[in-house]
């Protein structure tokens, strides 16, 4: 009985070029808007924030393992996500960001 390992296929030329996109658009959404919700935010959504980007890291960094051309879409939808944190928060606790 022998044990075969799934041999991955091989990989496309533009798939590293879409894991630098998709790493590049991690860090620039980590500066900005994550890194600003201390300005708009108090420090309980500031920490439900880094969670929400540090788990959006994590989800990047698998989906480039398997899905190499859906990394950049993971960056841009973590935005998206904050944006609607920070406007729904905002709405139910009455900040004024």
């Amino acid at each position: 009985m022998s044990t075969t390992s799934p041999i991955d296929p091989p990989a496309r030329r533009g798939d590293w070029l879409l894991r630098v996109v998709g790493y590049a658009a991690l860090l620039a959404v980590g500066i900005f808007p994550f890194a600003a919700t201390g300005l708009l935010a108090p420090l309980w959504a500031v920490a439900v924030a880094w969670v929400m980007w540090f788990g959006t890291a994590v989800l990047t960094w698998r989906t480039s393992r398997r899905r190499p051309r859906l990394t950049p879409l993971v960056p841009l939808t973590a935005a998206a996500a904050w944006y609607v944190f920070i406007l729904a928060a905002a709405a139910v606790f009455s900040w004024t960001p």
